[in-house]
């Protein structure tokens, strides 16, 4: 964007992991932060902690909350 190139680390995810529709939570977070008015970079690690609560969820379409996605960046960025 404007601002430059901004480079996103990958999530330390130690557990089971069902990929599937990771893709379409990518989208949909990305979509909604850069709505709210996040920046690129700022929306693309949202939709990163988003995608990584919902291939933690096995066997199911996962969904993610604010409180989920909150909990994962903690355990991220401790």
């Amino acid at each position: 964007d404007d601002n430059g190139a901004s480079s996103i680390p990958g999530l330390d995810l130690k557990t089971k992991l069902d990929t599937v529709g990771a893709g379409d939570t990518v989208m949909s977070a990305l979509a909604l932060a850069l709505a709210a008015g996040f920046t690129s970079a700022e929306a693309a690690d949202f939709a990163n902690l988003a995608a990584g609560v919902t291939v933690q969820k096995l066997f199911q379409t996962g969904t993610a909350s604010s409180e989920e996605i909150f909990n994962l960046w903690k355990q991220q960025h401790l």
